[in-house]
């Protein structure tokens, strides 16, 4: 039998998970975008020509502008804008006040094309793209994370990304700071809720009570270094056998660095039952979050509900976490 030597890198293999799980979401957008493009009978460089010509300021372009725009060669830029005259899309034409320029014109056929184009990808792909955006915000929230910062400036073996951390449950002094976590994570939230903010720049969010009423719902702060890092809002059971689990944010200093997904696992094993977890139905970033975490406990989804979040509507999974021993 062969014996394997695995080598560690000094940056952490969570990290490396972040920036795979970044670079297939923009693979996948650039692969579904292709099928559009395509099936207008376009090539992806073509329609980048025609996308910058549209989006130019005077809407005649001439070709040295678009080939440092698009990095390309000039004599790339001359042969892509020869072919899209030829098959109607622009009209090419000689500056008036330079002649050694040419300028680029887009015609009524290359203007139906790239807006046919342009709407199936904004109609068509939206958790592509909302993948790409939460991916990528992990990612730099990641590279903002100290573990990672010193394994690149100052490399000294593997860095552990998941810091020191502390589950209190939240005091009534505490009400305040809670909320103001509550309105940074909705922010946060919004690409996916579409729920405008209040006249006084926060977001309504009516449960929000009841976690401070004394009974079984009550919010947790979570704490590194003394300082707040994020929270928890629980429901539970008068029986302590069924528990709903409506937020769980971490702030975007501590995000990227494993800490969501040991709280979520420290919570579900401290509590022993059936539980619910919501989140918006296209927030890719969180399903796959949830999936991490049962997977990691080795749970299954038993149940997959449509629900009305306070914010929007979303989807909540139903499991069950036995008993240990």
């Amino acid at each position: 039998m062969v014996r394997m030597n695995r080598a560690h890198t000094e940056i952490a293999a969570s990290a490396y998970r972040t920036l795979a799980t970044f670079r297939d979401a923009v693979v996948r957008y650039d692969r579904a975008s292709l099928q559009h493009i395509q099936a207008a009978d376009l090539t992806s460089q073509q329609y980048a020509l025609l996308v910058h010509v549209a989006g130019h300021l005077t809407g005649t372009p001439s070709v040295g502008e678009l080939a440092e725009s698009m990095l390309l060669g000039h004599n790339s830029v001359v042969e892509l804008s020869q072919r899209a005259e030829r098959n109607g899309l622009l009209q090419r034409a000689v500056d008036p006040a330079r002649g050694n320029r040419t300028l680029l014109i887009l015609t009524a056929e290359g203007a139906r094309r790239v807006d046919e184009v342009t709407r199936a990808l904004v109609l068509q792909l939206g958790q592509e793209r909302t993948d790409v955006r939460a991916s990528l915000s992990r990612w730099e929230a990641t590279l903002r994370s100290q573990a990672v910062q010193a394994a690149f400036l100052n490399p000294q073996g593997p860095a552990a990304l998941v810091p020191d951390y502390a589950l209190r449950p939240a005091a009534a002094r505490h009400q305040a700071l809670t909320w103001t976590l509550l309105q940074h994570h909705l922010h946060a939230l919004s690409p996916y809720h579409h729920v405008p903010m209040t006249a006084s720049g926060e977001y309504r969010y009516p449960p929000f009570k009841r976690y401070w009423q004394g009974g079984p719902d009550h919010a947790q702060l979570l704490w590194v270094n003394q300082r707040p890092a994020g929270f928890v809002l629980l429901r539970q059971g008068r029986d302590a056998t069924r528990f709903a689990l409506s937020e769980l944010s971490v702030v975007p200093a501590w995000q990227g660095r494993g800490l969501g997904r040991s709280l979520a696992r420290d919570l579900l094993g401290a509590r022993r039952g059936t539980w619910t977890v919501d989140f918006h139905r296209e927030n890719g970033g969180a399903r796959r979050f949830w999936e991490r975490v049962l997977d990691d406990l080795h749970l299954e989804v038993t149940s997959v509900i449509p629900v009305r979040l306070p914010l929007g509507g979303g989807e909540r999974w139903q499991f069950t976490v036995p008993p240990s021993g």
